[in-house]
């Protein structure tokens, strides 16, 4: 994990205390225990609205409290994937976190909690991201909206900020199916990117998924993940499957269940539009 310009930092979970739950486990230092049971209480929290929200059950996820170090900028934890966030000295609570613990709590975990549970079903196609992605995105707007409103305000400037740097290239339109692929062969990283093309593609599949439960409501979600759930058939689940969906299922389940041309609007996402529809988030 790359979480800052500096050296790299490798962790050993051996000597960590943790929380474990069905959500997740909460490895920390002895001195920072309060701190990680009310982790493990947001954690709980997020994947129960997530789950009534957009029915899609959150993957547990390992999250690694680490103290604020000067000069750490990437982080290798020994023998778990997890999440680290960095920790403050000063922080005593989640009430004092700075803007990137913040953003790291409310924003990156349930994020990943979420592409971890779409990715092994849709992800063998590439054009399926703005699915992944785009409803993990989603599921952090709801997060961060319902737990930090720090969070949620520097999550949306950020993606705001993402396309504009696209218009401020003459690129007014956006291609979710083309332009915003599955990631392979290298670390995905949610705060940033050196493809700037790219990159706005979280903040375009979030529009995209704001814009369609505007208009339809959460339970568009929840119906478009259970026919795509159900089309998945497995011997051994995600590794042995006799028939996975496609990107162009998918296409075709929402077109069905909102009664628009998805295939279209995916293919040609007014970045304009986009950003009316983020600054409407933020009302």
């Amino acid at each position: 994990w790359s979480i800052g310009e500096g050296t790299t930092q490798q962790i050993s979970l051996s000597d960590m205390k943790k929380i474990e739950s069905s959500e997740g486990t909460v490895y920390f230092k002895p001195e920072q225990e309060q701190l990680a049971k009310a982790l493990a209480e947001i954690l709980n929290s997020a994947h129960q609205l997530i789950q009534e929200r957009l029915g899609v059950y959150p993957k547990p996820l390992s999250v690694v409290l680490i103290p604020k170090q000067a000069g750490i900028g990437t982080v290798i934890l020994e023998g778990v994937a997890a999440v680290p966030i960095l920790i403050p000295s000063s922080m005593k609570s989640l009430r004092d976190a700075d803007a990137i613990t913040d953003l790291f709590v409310y924003w990156v975990v349930p994020h990943e909690s979420v592409e971890l549970v779409i990715a092994p079903i849709l992800y063998h196609d590439r054009s399926s991201r703005w699915i992944g992605d785009g409803l993990a995105q989603y599921a952090s707007y709801l997060v961060a909206q319902e737990f930090s409103s720090q969070a949620f305000v520097i999550a949306i400037q950020a993606e705001h900020h993402r396309v504009n740097a696209l218009l401020a290239q003459g690129i007014t339109l956006y291609d979710l199916m083309k332009d915003f692929l599955v990631i392979k062969g290298r670390p995905e990283n949610l705060l940033l990117s050196d493809d700037s093309k790219e990159s706005a593609g979280y903040a375009v599949s979030l529009a995209f998924w704001l814009d369609i439960t505007k208009r339809h409501g959460d339970e568009v979600i929840r119906a478009f993940w259970r026919e795509v759930n159900q089309l998945q058939s497995c011997l051994i689940p995600y590794v042995l499957c006799l028939r996975r969906p496609t990107a162009g299922d998918a296409v075709r389940i929402l077109s069905r269940l909102t009664g628009e041309d998805i295939g279209a609007r995916l293919r040609a996402m007014d970045l304009q539009e986009v950003l009316k529809i983020l600054d409407s988030a933020r009302l």
